[in-house]
């Protein structure tokens, strides 16, 4: 489970840099770039189907368009699709550089192509049509997509006041509330999952996931994106101040910021060290054994 790590979904991470602000995207040679769509890191698949034309990326249509949550009618071939997101509609046909976008004809630097099936369409031209925001950060190679406002959510000055008490707001328990409490509210867990060997109980109720130490206590909570706000990791730092420590993960893709408060902590998770915040923990600092 736990969508927001597990699901490294490693689509177009190789191939985005030109959508962002009109330089080549990808040499041959060159350090791979990232890409995210609100928090998800998208990913390599064997089946994604890309093209470089004239300093502009194509991407395959279908995939792209799952990932920004955009509605769409194609014909049987998929020569033309007829995409829809927010009240924002555009037109677009292989071959043909004129999108049709809200009523009104533009003319884009690329036509869309059809590749042995695919219609590949252009990524920026189609982003800022459906009014999804495209940043691109040189230093990292990372192009961040967002769907989303950013919001700090759930963080703000009172969070270390309250993490210090095993407190999160987002969540109505505290550390070392039992098991049998927190079922009691939020029902059984709906699905567990693994992580750096232990075992978290995700509720369907409250969005989140615990791990219990051996008295049955909560001793970690897991808190996914939507739970804490559409922010980036450099938010946190500017509302809590420098963590205690950050650094990449040994054994996953994501970058981690702690701030410990007592003997409890607060760690960010975020898609590499600039990027947007895709869950968080508060945990006690030393877990039973």
């Amino acid at each position: 489970m736990n969508q927001l790590r597990l699901l490294a979904v490693f689509l177009f991470a190789s191939f985005l840099y030109l959508a962002c602000n009109g330089q080549p995207v990808f040499a041959e040679g060159t350090k791979p770039v990232h890409i995210e769509v609100d928090a998800s890191v998208l990913g390599y698949e064997p089946s994604f189907s890309y093209k470089i034309v004239k300093d502009r990326l194509l991407v395959q249509a279908a995939a792209f368009l799952t990932a920004i949550d955009a509605a769409e009618a194609h014909d049987p071939h998929w020569n033309t699709v007829t995409i829809s997101k927010d009240g924002k509609r555009i037109q677009l046909t292989a071959g043909v550089p004129v999108a049709h976008i809200n009523g009104k004809n533009v003319t884009m630097e690329v036509a869309p192509e059809l590749v042995k099936g695919e219609l590949l369409i252009p990524l920026r031209a189609t982003s800022q049509a459906l009014g999804v925001d495209v940043e691109w950060n040189p230093a990292y190679r990372a192009a961040i997509l967002s769907t989303q406002q950013r919001s700090p959510g759930i963080v703000d000055k009172q969070m270390l006041s309250l993490a210090k008490e095993g407190r999160v707001k987002a969540i109505p328990f505290s550390l070392g509330s039992s098991r049998q409490q927190i079922e009691q509210a939020w029902g059984k867990p709906f699905d567990s999952y693994y992580y750096e060997g232990g075992k978290f109980f995700a509720y369907q109720s409250c969005s989140c996931s615990v791990f219990y130490d051996q008295h049955d206590q909560a001793a970690i909570f897991d808190l996914p994106a939507k739970k804490i706000g559409v922010l980036r990791a450099e938010d946190v730092r500017r509302i809590l101040g420098k963590p205690k420590w950050e650094e990449e993960s040994a054994t996953h893709s994501e970058y981690l910021l702690n701030y410990p408060i007592g003997e409890y902590a607060l760690t960010f998770f975020s898609t590499f060290r600039e990027g947007s915040i895709m869950s968080l923990w508060l945990q006690k600092q030393h877990l039973d054994s």
